[in-house]
């Protein structure tokens, strides 16, 4: 805030305060930040395209369209409004206008290096759109598509491979699914939850074995280390 009221006209603080928040899940915040920053500078395309991405994550969709029909009035990049688009239709359970969206934008904001973290949003939520449309091929090609440019350090490597991993499974690929579990499990965020599904996965592909072949030490450790991490769970 002391930064904000000494550079008042700084656009790029407004956005990195407002992504402070994001960050500490203060969506509310967040939005609040970009109000003010569009208020002080009301020509700041930036600010108005990241105001209308967080409403619409928020759900509050009342000032969507005014805010694109401006976005596309002040001549903001198409594939930048169609990506707001995309979300909208998403946000609104419309799977297969997301999916026509997603499907372009996601090549397109790739090729520019500033626009590769939306370009990932793009694929993961295309994915998910794809699983909800029971397109269990392209499920899995859009999620092979987000975990090619999303390095291992990423915040979002775990949506991207968590998502490869889940379709692998509902194509019945249980090894490669296994495999790429064992990968998400490494990753700097990996939640506790990729434990558990990763050991569920082991016990079903054991009970398929012949009990000789059958190996519990992986299933045994991976329970034992979540107990560990959820002692009430």
């Amino acid at each position: 805030e002391h930064a904000l009221a000494k550079h008042p006209k700084d656009v790029r603080l407004y956005g990195a305060v407002s992504d402070v928040e994001l960050r500490a899940k203060r969506p509310e915040i967040a939005i609040a930040r970009l109000e003010a920053g569009l208020k002080q500078l009301p020509d700041a395309n930036f600010l108005r395209w990241s105001l209308a991405d967080l409403l619409i994550q928020a759900g509050r969709t009342e000032q969507i369209d005014e805010l694109i029909a401006e976005l596309k009035a002040r001549g903001m990049d198409y594939e930048l409004v169609d990506y707001l688009q995309g979300q909208l239709s998403f946000r609104a359970g419309r799977w297969t206008d997301a999916v026509k969206i997603f499907e372009s934008v996601g090549q397109l904001l790739g090729v520019r290096p500033e626009r590769q973290e939306l370009s990932k949003f793009a694929y993961i939520t295309l994915g998910e759109c794809y699983e909800r449309l029971g397109n269990t091929d392209q499920r899995y090609e859009a999620y092979r598509r987000a975990v090619g440019i999303t390095p291992a350090r990423d915040r979002l490597a775990v949506a991207a491979r968590a998502g490869l991993a889940a379709s692998l499974v509902a194509l019945g690929r249980l090894d490669t699914a296994i495999d790429e579990y064992r990968k998400n499990l490494i990753l700097p965020d990996a939640p506790d939850s990729v434990k558990i599904v990763l050991a569920r996965l082991l016990i079903f592909r054991n009970l398929r074995l012949p009990e000789s072949s059958r190996r519990w030490e992986e299933v045994e450790a991976l329970l034992e280390a979540s107990a560990v991490a959820s002692p009430d769970s």
